[in-house]
């Protein structure tokens, strides 16, 4: 039996899309939920009740409008992680409004791209809060789009659709459960992470 996250933690959330979205909206960026908080949706309207992150994913013109404003956002601190699969590199930004930021490019050990997100947190809270967002670059080549864990056929995305997640309506996948079975596998709606 999974423990359910903290009430706080769901509000944190909350707030979290929020301001994620409010700041996606006004860069004119289109997103899509996606991973656990499409599962969420999905199956509960609302996140996933042991979750405490978001996730959302952008095509690649979207993630570039994102990157770009957040490359302007002023003074950002920049590391590589080594990892026995490759390689992290860390761009930690300083706080934007109410959001804090990290930009992170995963690579393999032979260099190959693995995945690219932009983990949100509220400002006020801490780099390592298990409360956060993260929004996922899903490479495109005009057929297909995909991340680190699925491959997605861009008509399985696009256009998207509105689901309930928290209380209102968020851009969701045109057909949220062939992505579903595409990131989780076939039963999906029986699969637990803890």
């Amino acid at each position: 039996v999974c423990a359910p996250a903290a009430l706080t933690d769901i509000l944190k959330l909350q707030a979290l899309f929020a301001e994620v979205a409010a700041l996606l909206n006004a860069l004119g960026a289109r997103w899509l939920l996606s991973h656990g908080s499409l599962l969420g949706a999905w199956l509960h309207h609302g996140p996933i009740p042991w979750d405490e992150e978001g996730d959302i994913l952008l095509l690649p013109r979207d993630f570039a409008v994102l990157k770009s404003a957040l490359e302007g956002s002023g003074q950002a601190f920049a590391r590589t992680v080594q990892t026995p699969k490759g390689a992290i590199e860390l761009i930690s930004g300083p706080p934007l409004g109410a959001l804090r930021y990290d930009v992170h490019e995963h690579r393999d050990t032979s260099g190959g791209w693995v995945a690219t997100a932009v983990t949100f947190r509220l400002a006020s809270e801490a780099r390592n809060s298990p409360v956060q967002l993260d929004a996922f670059l899903a490479r495109s080549n005009g057929s297909h789009a995909w991340t680190d864990s699925a491959v997605l056929p861009l008509e399985v995305l696009v256009p998207s659709r509105w689901l309930r997640l928290f209380d209102w309506l968020m851009p969701a996948p045109f057909n949220p459960k062939a992505a579903l079975e595409l990131w989780y596998g076939p039963r999906f709606t029986s699969r637990r992470k803890c």
